[in-house]
């Protein structure tokens, strides 16, 4: 069984080197996806350099999210500012859930027995407590300390 740890990437390196340095233990994969865009459009320089963490090199893949999601609802220009709010909104969810499915790219080398965790950057799930010989074809859910 192999572990993948799979998030998403904006600019968060502390985050990012403290998350891998608490799984490298664990996870066989880190799979990070990174867009060129903001969740409201606005374009943003990629940040991800894999200088900062070559001790990972060998087990990450990194993607970049170029395209926007296909169905982006455009602004009207007889658009109320309630009707631009709910667009923005509804667009930035989608721009948000399309970075995430793009994580997909990096799962083709899947066995059945693999487990895969998705969540965000800054929620680091404790592995020491998972007992993988429990797990059968399950979704597990971390509860988060808050």
């Amino acid at each position: 069984m192999k572990i993948y740890d799979c998030f998403m990437f904006s600019d968060e390196n502390l985050l990012l080197d403290l998350r891998l340095n608490y799984l490298n233990y664990f996870v066989d994969k880190f799979i990070i996806v990174e867009a060129a865009y903001l969740h409201n459009g606005d374009s943003k320089k990629l940040n991800f350099d894999i200088n900062n963490f070559k001790k990972f090199k060998d087990k990450i893949e990194y993607i970049i999210v170029k395209d926007h999601p296909p169905k982006i609802i455009p602004f009207e220009k007889n658009d109320s500012e309630i009707k631009k709010s709910e667009k923005k909104i509804i667009n930035s969810i989608m721009r948000d859930n399309f970075q995430r499915e793009q994580l997909i790219k990096g799962l083709n080398h899947l066995d059945a027995e693999d487990l895969i965790i998705l969540s965000d950057l800054d929620e680091i799930p404790n592995l020491n407590k998972l007992n993988v010989d429990e797990i059968n074809n399950e979704i597990v859910i971390f509860k988060q300390k808050m």
